[in-house]
């Protein structure tokens, strides 16, 4: 139910899936230290996001949902890096933030793309469950994802 736009007959596959990152930041000074609060989301467009009744399964659904996945792994791995993230001025240190959302954002395509080409987009059946399995463990540990 959540795919809302309209199918893309044209396509050879039967569901496209967007799922994204973003941050919400606030910068500031407290205690004579630079502060930074930032709120994640990790969230799919339904309204770019589309399945073809023939692919209403729950292996498409299945192979759809591991998209979302990478995606939230790729956020839980970037709030990581951003704890550790120390700047002598707010300038400095919303620089290091926009530079680490851009390299996750990068590296959450890249695993994308590595994801639909190993699977062939799900028709590889033991390469589909081989990133089950790689992504259900990376869930638990987002560390152990070498990406």
């Amino acid at each position: 139910q959540d795919f809302k736009a309209k199918p893309n007959y044209q396509s050879k596959y039967g569901a496209t899936i967007f799922p994204s990152i973003a941050i919400d930041t606030k910068i500031g000074v407290r205690d004579h230290q630079i502060i930074a609060e930032i709120t994640p989301k990790v969230y799919m467009v339904p309204n770019m996001s589309w399945v073809l009744d023939k692919a209403k399964t729950d292996e498409a659904l299945k192979h759809e949902q591991v998209h979302f996945d990478i995606t939230k792994i790729v956020m839980d791995r970037l709030i990581e890096k951003f704890k550790l993230l120390k700047a002598s001025s707010i300038d400095d240190l919303q620089s290091m933030i926009n530079y680490e959302y851009l390299e996750s954002y990068k590296e959450m395509n890249r695993l994308q793309n590595a994801y639909d080409t190993e699977t062939n987009h799900s028709l590889i059946k033991h390469k589909q469950m081989e990133w089950e399995q790689k992504v259900e463990k990376w869930l638990q540990n987002p560390s152990l994802a070498n990406l």
